[in-house]
C-alpha cells in the first residue's frame, strides 16, 4: 500500500530529506492511527528534565489508546516523523536554544543542516505526504490530492 509518506513528489535536487520512524512507518503501511505530536513544547514548554518526562509520557498515552506517537522536529537538517528518545532527550537538554521552526524556516534549516523545533505540525506533513496524520492539537490532514483541511481541536 503506497500511502504517499514514503515516496514524496519527485524532487529534481535529490530526494527529500524525510525520515520517518519505523514504528510510524508500519503504523501508516497498515492504516493504524499516527498521532503527529509538537516539538516546541520540548525545547521551550518547559524546563528539563520535565520536558522529556512530559513528552514521554504524552507518547506513552497516544499509545495507550491505539495510536502511534510521531513526535516531529527537524535533526540535523532532516524532517522527522518519529523521534528517538535520545532525540527527545536532545531537544529537551538543549532547551530554548533550539530554534522554534514554522514552515517558512523550514528549507532554510534543512539547508542548513541545523536542529529546530516544528510550531506547526502541518509545516512537516503537507510538503512530503498524501497521508492522513492528526495533530494532537487538532487535525491537520493532508489527503491524496494534497490540499490540506485544518481543523482546530474543540
Amino acid at each position: 500500500m503506497n500511502s504517499g509518506l514514503f515516496d514524496p513528489p519527485s524532487n529534481p535536487f535529490g530526494t527529500a530529506p524525510l525520515d520517518v520512524a519505523p514504528e510510524v512507518r508500519e503504523a501508516l503501511a497498515a492504516g493504524r492511527a499516527v498521532v503527529a505530536l509538537e516539538s516546541t513544547i520540548i525545547s521551550h514548554g518547559m524546563p528539563y528534565p520535565q520536558n522529556v518526562a512530559t513528552a514521554l509520557q504524552v507518547e506513552g498515552e497516544v499509545r495507550a489508546h491505539g495510536a502511534v506517537p510521531a513526535t516531529v522536529a527537524v535533526v540535523d537538517g532532516r524532517l522527522k516523523a518519529g523521534l528517538s528518545r535520545a532525540e527527545i532527550e536532545a531537544l529537551g537538554k538543549a532547551g530554548p536554544s533550539v530554534p522554534k521552526l514554522s514552515r517558512r524556516d523550514l528549507p532554510l534549516a534543512v539547508a542548513a543542516g541545523q536542529t529546530g523545533a516544528t510550531l506547526v505540525v502541518r509545516g512537516i506533513a503537507s510538503p512530503y505526504t498524501q497521508s492522513s496524520i492528526d495533530p494532537g492539537t487538532g487535525s491537520i490532514l493532508v489527503r491524496p490530492a494534497g490540499d490540506v483541511v485544518i481543523q482546530p481541536q474543540p
